[in-house]
This record gives structure tokens, sequence and C-alpha cells, in this order.
């Protein structure tokens, strides 16, 4: 750092409680919403215990006199909470030394430079500050929860956690490459839709339609365990679907032309089902893609429900661009470019996906105006090229894709991308915004979309 003094910036969900069961013993199972701070510090700590190098390295960096700032992302929502933020704090012997926690939705500015976690453009992360502020408000008089007559305005996670919660963390014990692969609608749902038991279907058809309506009653219900069956009568209690999401699995599958290549017969809604013997859309969807008695492990590759999926991946993954850094989700990117263009910030630093950016904008004052997203410093996957192949060769690539994933003998598909924001800044102007890829000693400041080696 050459004597200069640093600020690194941690953009959000700096730990992760809505990881599975961070207590060795099987304790600490993750919830939608650890509201009891007690749980809360003692997720923390079995955090902690797992990763003892990131904090000592965190508190060695502010010993060091330089500047830490952390913001509030959607997998960490419980940072904000009175004793776990102090609890925090101790973590990273931050007592007197220069740390910023931004934890109450507010953006972060360095000059003319933006940096926020990003979930609030993505419609099934968003999180309700408004009644995040009212929890922490009680909780730091010593009331537990809100009183009775206020508990409809107490905190609800948004429908992104119920999908880790309730559908990956429960799918990736049997199927790690879940929360891996890239891109998930495109190449992650017909794998899924292959490889799942009937159980995993039933419960992503509950917790889409649960995600249309993304708040109060529904979501309520779901905090008892699903293993109490719970989730699966939601479906019949929520309202219809808003455009940013399907109400559920039969209309996210048409919606990327999945069921006229998967599936023989057509999907239906939950809503035309008659009586109760009949199959719900996922029974329905899943029977039919089996009519073929379809074996992934099988010798038998011209099967034609495999060539189905073989089409169907082929088909939403050939024009694929999740790993071009220079592009990036209008969601995301139109929301960047209306900031930069209000003539205020010369970059905008976002996070929350797994995938890097680096986008160009304009000239503001001899300068490139940036959109950089540093990702997510976590393992990801993707589809073997060799799959996008129509040919003999391409359906082999999908049959030894499918096979490893079943066996969870993936690791050499992995890839990890350590991916930061490096932004100079001299009398608030921005010098020069890049994106950089830490790949291990000696190689701190990568260009491109380089991987470390694992």
């Amino acid at each position: 750092m050459n004597g200069e003094s640093v600020e690194l910036v941690v953009n959000g969900d700096i730990v992760d409680f809505l990881a599975d069961d961070p207590g060795e013993d099987g304790s600490l199972a993750a919830g939608i919403f650890t509201g009891d701070e007690t749980e809360a510090v003692d997720k923390l700590a079995a955090i902690r215990r797992a990763a003892p190098g990131v904090f000592a390295a965190f508190g060695r960096f502010l010993a060091a006199g330089h500047r830490l700032t952390l913001l509030l992302g959607n997998h960490d929502v419980e940072l904000s909470l009175p004793r776990v933020r102090r609890t925090l704090e101790d973590c990273l012997d931050a007592h007197g030394r220069d740390l910023n926690f931004i934890y109450d939705g507010e953006a972060y500015t360095v000059g003319r430079v933006l940096i926020e976690h990003g979930n609030r453009y993505d419609p099934w992360n968003q999180i309700d500050h408004d009644a995040m502020r009212r929890e922490r408000s009680v909780r730091s008089r010593g009331a537990a929860c809100l009183p009775p007559d206020k508990e409809h305005l107490q905190f609800e996670p948004p429908a992104g956690t119920l999908l880790v919660i309730h559908f990956l963390n429960r799918i990736k014990r049997t199927y790690r490459f879940v929360d891996l692969l890239k891109p998930e609608e495109a190449a992650v749902l017909p794998l899924l839709l292959a490889l799942s038991e009937n159980k995993y279907w039933a419960r992503l058809d509950d917790i889409m339609a649960a995600a249309a309506v993304g708040r109060r009653r529904s979501l309520l219900r779901l905090r008892a365990p699903v293993e109490k069956g719970v989730a699966g009568n939601l479906a019949h209690e929520v309202a219809p679907s808003s455009p940013e999401a399907p109400a559920s699995l039969a209309e996210l599958a048409r919606s990327l032309a999945l069921d006229e290549i998967l599936f023989p017969v057509p999907l239906i809604d939950r809503e035309t089902l008659s009586g109760s013997e009949s199959w719900s859309p996922w029974q329905k969807a899943k029977n039919a893609f089996q009519m073929g008695a379809l074996a992934l492990g099988s010798s038998d590759r011209d099967g034609i429900p495999f060539k189905r999926l073989h089409e169907a991946l082929i088909r939403l993954n050939l024009t694929d661009d999740s790993f071009d850094i220079t592009r990036e989700k209008s969601v995301y990117l139109g929301p960047a470019r209306e900031m930069i263009d209000t003539g205020e910030f010369q970059a905008v630093v976002f996070g929350h996906t797994h995938l890097p950016k680096l986008i160009p904008h304009r000239y503001d004052r001899g300068i490139r105006t940036r959109y950089i997203n540093t990702g997510t410093w976590a393992d990801v996957m993707r589809l073997p090229q060799a799959i996008l192949d129509d040919g003999k060769a391409g359906e082999a690539a999908v049959l030894e894709f499918c096979e490893a994933l079943r066996a969870n003998d993936h690791s050499h598909y992995v890839q990890r991308y350590l991916a930061y924001a490096e932004i100079p800044v001299g009398d608030g102007n921005v010098r020069q915004a890049d994106l950089r890829f830490w790949c291990g000693r000696g190689r701190e400041r990568e260009t491109g979309l380089t991987g470390y080696p694992r």
C-alpha cells in the first residue's frame, strides 16, 4: 500500500446467515430471518470459527490505520441488529478504529463514486428497510419483538430468501451444483427438471407462488419448518403474480419455452385443475418427462427425453452472456446508467450477483464513466462449451455433465473469480475505475475474466 491510507469497502453479504447449518452440532440451522439476537450472535460466532482468517485480516487492516466500510447485503441483514452489530465490532477489534458500517439501505458515496450491494434492483431480493428499522428500534430498548398490535409491521424477508432456505439449502444436500451453476434459469432449471425428485418440484412451485405475494401472511406461514408440511398449501392462498415473478413453475417453464421442449404434454395452471385427485403442474410435468423411461446415467443416450434436455440447454444457452464481463442484465445496468447520467457519479459499483462486470458508459471531464459489478467471492460453474454442440459430441457432453452432477463429482467444472474494484479518488473525482482479479501472491491485479487457480 506504499504508506497510503486505503479504504476497503466490503459491498454486502459480509457473512451468510442463510448458509445451511453453520453450527457443528446441527443446532444452528439457517432460517429465513434470525430475529432472536442471542441466536444470531451464536450464528455469527459459528461463522467466525469457520473462517477465522477473514476476521483476523479485517482486524489487522483496521489496526494498520486504514478505513473499513461495510455495507449490508441481503444474506446478512441480521448484522444490523444492535447486539449482533456490537458483536461484529468486537470480532474485528474495531473499537476506536476507522470502521464504517452502513446498514440502513443507503448507498455509499466516496467523491463521485456510488457503491451499493445492488439487491434493491432485484425484485426477488429487495429488503424492507423500514420494517428492519422498527425491529432494531424495539430491540435497542430491550424488547424481543414488536407489540401484538404492531405485528403486521414486522420485518419479512424477501422472496429470494425463501428460495434459499426452503429450496436451495434443501436440494443442495443432494445436488451441490444448484447454487453454483450459472445462469440459474437457463441452465439450472432444465437440469433440475431432469434430475430432481418430485418433492423438490413441489417445493419450488409453492415458493414461486409465495414470491408473487412477497410479504405478510404467506411468508409468516413459511416460518414453520417445511418438514411439517406448512409450505405445501401456500399456493392456494396467494394473490395473482406480479410481472416480475412467475406465479408457478409451470409459468416459468412456459416463459422459457421449456414446456414445449422438455414435456410431451402441455403444462397447465394450478387454477385449472379440478378435484383433489388431480395432479398439480409439477407432478404432470415430471411424469411427462419420465414417460420415455429416462435414466440419465444409463446407456440409452438416444432417448427422446434426453434429446429434449439437450435441445433445451442449447436453445437457452447458445447466446448466453453471463460470463461476458462487458454484458450485464438490464435490471442492474439500467439504474446504474441513470445514476451516472445525473452527472453526480463517474463510477457506480454493485455486488450481489456472482458474476463480475466492467461496462464503460461515457466520458465525463476526460474520465470514462463506468459501471462495475464485483460479483461475489464464491465458487461458480458454467455449462461446458461442448454441450452447445447439437450433434453426438454435445449429447455425450450432456450425459457426462449430468452424471457428474448426480454424483456430486463436479469440482473440475468449478471456477473462482475473486474480483474487486480499484478506484483511486482525488479531490472527489475518479481518476480511474478498474475491475481487477486477485489470483494469488504476485498476481493481485489481473484484468479480464481471470479465474483463481483452485
